[in-house]
């Protein structure tokens, strides 16, 4: 991931270890339905009009490491 703070471009390394995983195509005609949540917001940001595929980890190890200053990203 990289991102900005403080005005320092960033780099944080995020490891993961999937363990239980699921992926699911959906079928054609399946109709999208907001109700205003935090999932609903993002796709509305994002200007979503459809789901292709669901993915789901249902059991994961993750590691999400300190960020370090991005030399390439604050070059002047």
């Amino acid at each position: 991931m990289v991102h900005q703070v403080d005005g320092v471009w960033q780099q944080t390394a995020v490891q993961s270890n999937t363990l239980e995983y699921g992926q699911r195509l959906l079928p054609r005609h399946v109709t999208l339905e907001r109700r205003g949540g935090p999932l609903s917001q993002l796709l509305d940001e994002l200007d979503v009009g459809a789901i292709l595929r669901l993915d789901v980890v249902k059991d994961a190890q993750l590691v999400l490491n300190l960020p370090k200053p991005s030399a390439a990203m604050n070059r002047s």
